[in-house]
């Protein structure tokens, strides 16, 4: 094996250790995310597309919130959440938000560079893959971190879950609200991928579920 091949063999053994010595361990289970979480009853889970800004969406009592990525700092709408489930580089350094990270092939080195630059995830972390099969990479097209979000809220088993903002980048109104852009699933997600997992999680689920996504309640309703 050559210098280069062995350093980057090393490299997620390394960055593992600079991540649990400056952030500690991450949630290992869902029993102990449940318990950081309060035993929430009631799960909000706000994806990022034109429905999560609906009326009725920021009427909606929850005991928990989880979001997906950062797009919604900058819209001030239901900007306060509990979870935030991201692969996104740019974690805030003066927003401190638990975060889930869907494995460790993509949170390590993330969250390596973040502690390097002495901001390590302060409110603590979790990768996705520890709680849930389908977030092992490997799997391609891989779910979105959307589908990830709802598939957690499903397997902590709240007697109440609400679903909007999931508009499977099909929304008349844009990818997000405000942003016309017509763009839809980055090459290593698909919509296949998505509704699959969020049927298998909610397929399973014993609570009441809520979707205040038209989009993706007439999609889960049909073949596709």
């Amino acid at each position: 094996m050559s210098v280069t091949a062995r350093i980057r063999a090393l490299a997620p053994t390394l960055a593992g250790r600079l991540v649990g010595a400056a952030a500690g361990a991450p949630i290992a289970d869902l029993a102990a995310l449940r318990r950081r979480l309060g035993s929430p009853s009631s799960v909000l889970c706000l994806g990022n597309g034109p429905s999560s800004e609906l009326p009725e969406v920021r009427s909606v009592q929850a005991d928990c919130l989880f979001r997906v990525n950062w797009i919604w700092r900058s819209r001030g709408v239901l900007a306060q959440p509990n979870l935030v489930f991201t692969a996104d580089p740019d974690v805030p350094p003066s927003n401190p938000l638990l975060i889930a990270i869907p494995n460790r092939a993509l949170g390590l080195p993330i969250l390596a560079r973040h502690c390097l630059a002495l901001r390590p995830p302060r409110a603590g972390y979790l990768f996705v893959e520890d709680l849930l099969p389908s977030a092992r990479p490997g799997t391609r097209p891989f779910p979105t971190n959307g589908a990830l979000m709802i598939a957690t809220a499903a397997a902590l088993e709240p007697a109440r879950l609400v679903i909007s903002g999931m508009d499977l980048y099909d929304h008349p109104e844009g990818r997000y609200p405000g942003d016309r852009s017509e763009a839809g699933y980055a090459p290593e997600h698909s919509r296949g991928a998505d509704l699959a997992t969020i049927r298998a999680a909610l397929a399973g689920f014993g609570g009441e579920v809520a979707i205040l996504s038209p989009l993706l309640e007439e999609a889960l309703a049909s073949s596709d």
